[in-house]
């Protein structure tokens, strides 16, 4: 398939590596700065762009790869009838591109750093189009990069995203705040390290709510205190009272115990 990128950030950059390393043509790469659009686009054979309206009419696939708050602002400086384009944001409808014929989105469920390669063979693809034919060609070109491909409408893959941020996003936050306190105490942060990959693996294998461990789950409250006296900033008192209440409310409602560290 011949593909032009439309973004030069990390999305853009991981996807567009992928799709040519899968032995897609990369036709153009395009960004508002010329730059970082010249950097992507050498890495991919492709020509660069930092003007729109410059843009070949001829790929078979324009990816928009941007932010959300981007997406309708680029669509509208299209003025050409695409082949097909498609958007690759979790958070943003399908409608976003109504006004062209042939529509759909392309969402990679990762999160992704340019400093850091990811595999998209592990990468989920979730996939929506206007019409069956559309979607089955995004679904082609997703199953040349992944096996993981989920046909979601835009309410699904929205619920998609907000669980991620649940489950990525907050998360790396709070390995942040874990940071912090270590450090008031001299603590590397990689003495940390084996208990996160441990607690990734672990929800490979079991549920979450089966993962669960720690001194909420199982209603310590000595400990519970203890941990409240230690911290120093009433910001994070109030978002460990938060967390341990909601933890200790979920634990109730589970059936089984689980695992615990004791």
């Amino acid at each position: 398939m011949v593909i032009t990128i439309i973004g030069s950030g990390n999305i853009a950059h991981h996807l567009g590596l992928g799709l040519f390393k899968a032995g897609h043509r990369i036709l153009q790469v395009y960004s508002r700065n010329l730059n970082p659009a010249k950097e992507l686009a050498k890495k991919l054979k492709a020509r660069a762009t930092d003007n729109l309206y410059t843009l070949q009419t001829t790929a078979d696939l324009y990816l928009i790869c941007v932010s959300d708050k981007a997406i309708e602002e680029v669509a509208l400086q299209i003025d050409f009838e695409p082949e097909l384009i498609a958007h690759t944001s979790g958070s943003i409808s399908l409608s976003a591109l109504s006004r062209f014929k042939n529509h759909g989105v392309f969402y990679p469920l990762q999160t992704f750093s340019k400093a850091r390669e990811v595999p998209l063979s592990n990468v989920p693809f979730c996939i929506e189009a206007n019409t069956p034919e559309n979607k089955t060609r995004l679904n082609i070109l997703a199953g040349t990069l992944s096996e993981k491909i989920y046909g979601l409408d835009s309410e699904q893959r929205k619920q998609c995203h907000l669980a991620a941020v649940f489950a990525n996003n907050f998360v790396n936050h709070l390995y942040v705040l874990a940071q912090q306190l270590l450090e008031e105490k001299n603590i590397p942060f990689d003495i940390l390290k084996p208990l996160i990959l441990e607690t990734a693996q672990k929800v490979q294998q079991l549920a979450p709510g089966e993962a669960q461990t720690g001194p909420a789950f199982r209603n310590d409250i000595q400990v519970i205190e203890a941990h409240i006296e230690q911290l120093k900033s009433d910001k994070l008192e109030k978002l460990y009272r938060f967390v341990t209440a909601s933890i200790t409310e979920v634990s109730k409602s589970k059936p089984s115990e689980g695992s615990r560290i004791k």
